[in-house]
């Protein structure tokens, strides 16, 4: 440990003089050599020997690079110089024209150690939310961050930047200037969260849900939901845990939380509005959805809004209860009617080149964020609905059977014709008793959908599967183009 408290201490050093030399307030870190700064500093990740990997090593997140070679190394660096770096940090000495932090295979226990050193020294007047959850997390982030900025300055996650690695960077790369910082996390095995916390130590934390994720490293959705809670359990006394109602494991997130204030919302909560401490209700058709909040205090906001998935709707809730807690009223924000966040791979609507409706929905599939998405594919009831679906990963033991569970909802919804690509997802035909083809290769699947005409302006394609299955290359295949005005998040 003393050999880290070291490094910390010779980097502190190095900031300070080129803080001096640069007279900038803040000094940008950076593990891509494109994004360097002037007077900025570079860290090479995924050397031979220093850590690397976001992939789980011993319950921890951190971010998967594919190893360097000694060539590649020297590349970057160079190329980091040249974009005006003042300081390298990288395991050994490379040949450079700038001094460089040599911390060896402890280069995400030092990020971690600054982010705790930085996140030490910040005073009241920074607020820090942090959002965990099954799925939405990203969706909710990039929603709060764009409504809180219009009561101040925000800093917020990149991307989906959530674990040892990304928190670390957003902490440390956190403008002087902000007054809210927007912290995604992201664990996916037991032991994950006690690494974060100590960087984020927010005083807001948000839970958008609970539902089967990650079960290769959690175990169960209980596991998922005593890892997550520790979030909750981070927070100091004055902290505010939110959470919805309708969570599964709901009771696990209240019992980490009784140390705390809670503020619990739910979106058409039925009978149970007195169970909450704010609700909306949202009703509407396929095409245009009228939205009520309010509170128990008579703190209202009613907006209409293009007609969106069901996910939305409780990701745009849980991001206005965040700014509630921080004592701004429902009936301010005013400009959730007209807010418009496109997140890649996140319900992003494109028309192919014949016309045709492709709503790519695949950056991730949990089992509740594919049925969301199943539902919002059957409720576009003027249009003939095909679903492409690719395999649901990390779902342990239980893979099969929710592989099939996504043939049910498919059937209960009534859709025209489903295409599966990979192993796991054919036992959705073991359900499924409309059109159905399982193809093997995406090049394949593409050329299927183009020789069946389904590109056309009677049908919508739903892309839904995991990031790793690729289904978003079908958008390149199809020559899709992305609609400035559709429904997203």
């Amino acid at each position: 440990m003393s050999q880290l408290r070291s490094l910390v201490d010779q980097y502190l050093k190095a900031v300070d003089a080129i803080k001096k030399v640069s007279g900038h307030e803040h000094i940008s870190v950076e593990i891509d050599s494109r994004l360097v700064k002037p007077h900025g500093i570079f860290c090479l990740i995924g050397t031979d020997d220093s850590e690397s990997g976001e992939a789980t090593k011993h319950g921890q997140k951190t971010m998967t690079t594919p190893k360097l070679t000694r060539c590649e190394c020297q590349k970057r660096i160079k190329h980091a110089v040249e974009q005006g770096a003042a300081l390298i940090v990288s395991d050994k000495t490379y040949v450079n024209d700038v001094p460089t932090l040599m911390v060896g295979n402890l280069m995400i226990k030092w990020l971690q150690a600054i982010a705790c050193q930085y996140r030490n020294t910040w005073g009241q007047d920074k607020k820090v939310l942090a959002i965990t959850g099954s799925v939405g997390k990203t969706s909710t982030k990039t929603l709060l961050a764009k409504l809180l900025s219009n009561y101040g300055v925000t800093h917020v996650s990149k991307d989906t930047q959530n674990g040892q690695l990304g928190v670390a960077l957003t902490i440390i790369n956190t403008p002087i200037s902000s007054k809210f910082i927007v912290v995604e996390v992201g664990i996916d095995a037991t032991g994950g969260m006690e690494t974060l916390v100590p960087m984020v130590q927010p005083h807001i934390a948000l839970i958008t849900n609970i539902h089967e994720s990650h079960l290769d490293g959690l175990g169960t959705r209980r596991g998922v939901a005593e890892e997550k809670s520790k979030l909750f359990r981070a927070l100091q006394a004055s902290g505010v845990a939110v959470l919805s109602i309708h969570s599964h494991e709901y009771h696990v997130l209240e019992a980490a939380s009784l140390h705390c204030r809670r503020y619990r919302f739910a979106v058409n909560p039925g009978g149970a509005k007195g169970c909450v401490d704010a609700f909306m209700t949202v009703t509407g058709n396929q095409h245009q959805q009228q939205v009520y909040v309010s509170d128990h205090k008579g703190d209202t906001l009613t907006f209409e809004v293009q007609s969106k998935p069901e996910s939305f709707f409780n990701n745009l809730l849980a991001a206005m209860c965040c700014i509630k807690v921080l004592g701004y009223a429902f009936h301010t924000m005013t400009q959730v009617a007209a807010i418009h966040v496109s997140v890649e791979g996140r319900m992003q609507h494109y028309r192919s080149s014949d016309q045709g409706w492709v709503i790519d929905d695949s950056y991730n599939a949990a089992p509740e964020s594919v049925r969301h998405a199943i539902k919002y594919l059957g409720s576009q009831t003027d249009k003939k609905r095909i679903l492409v679906f690719a395999d649901m990963k990390e779902l342990g033991d239980r893979s099969h059977y929710w592989h099939q569970q996504v043939g049910v909802w498919c059937q209960q919804e009534r859709l025209d014709g489903v295409i599966t690509t990979g192993q796991d997802s054919k036992a959705v035909s073991d359900f499924f008793r409309g059109v159905y083809k399982h193809i093997d290769t995406l090049q394949d699947l593409a050329q299927y959908v183009l020789d069946k005409q389904w590109l056309t302006e009677e049908y919508v394609i739903l892309l839904k599967g995991s990031n790793s299955m690729k289904l978003s290359n079908l958008r390149q295949y199809w020559l899709c183009k992305p609609v400035s005005n559709s429904p997203t998040v």
